[in-house]
């Protein structure tokens, strides 16, 4: 039999959970502010493309949404990290040089559906 003073198992295994979400919050790095200053900042002088010409450039290439976007340094060079969603669910990781715009790796099943298809060109008119 159950202790009338005790929390029923069900409030209690609800209890436990939202600790441990709270200590995985503590626990979690925050967001540098430095960070977006910086890339403010590089923005601003024209070092880098603005994210959001380059979330345009890919919507025209590959419909779908942006789900996150991360701005890394790799050996020096800024990088654009964002992951994708198709519309039918699937999802892509696509790294672009931040300084130029330029694709560098495109990640993701069944890529040659992904793209948008160029329009078909209208028949030629007969001679």
């Amino acid at each position: 039999m159950r202790d009338p003073a005790s929390p029923p198992p069900r409030r209690r295994a609800a209890a436990c959970a939202l600790a441990l979400l709270a200590l995985a919050a503590a626990a979690w790095p925050p967001a540098r502010a430095g960070d977006d200053l910086r890339a403010l900042a590089a923005r601003k002088h024209g070092r880098i493309v603005a994210l959001e010409v380059l979330i345009r450039s890919v919507d025209a290439a590959i419909p779908g949404r942006l789900l996150a976007a991360e701005l890394e340094e790799d050996d020096g060079v800024p990088i654009y990290e964002l992951r994708w969603q198709l519309a039918d669910g699937r999802r892509l990781e696509i790294e672009i040089d931040a300084r130029d715009g330029s694709w560098l790796k495109l990640e993701g099943r069944r890529l040659e559906t992904a793209f948008r298809r160029p329009p078909a060109a209208a028949p030629a008119a007969p001679r």
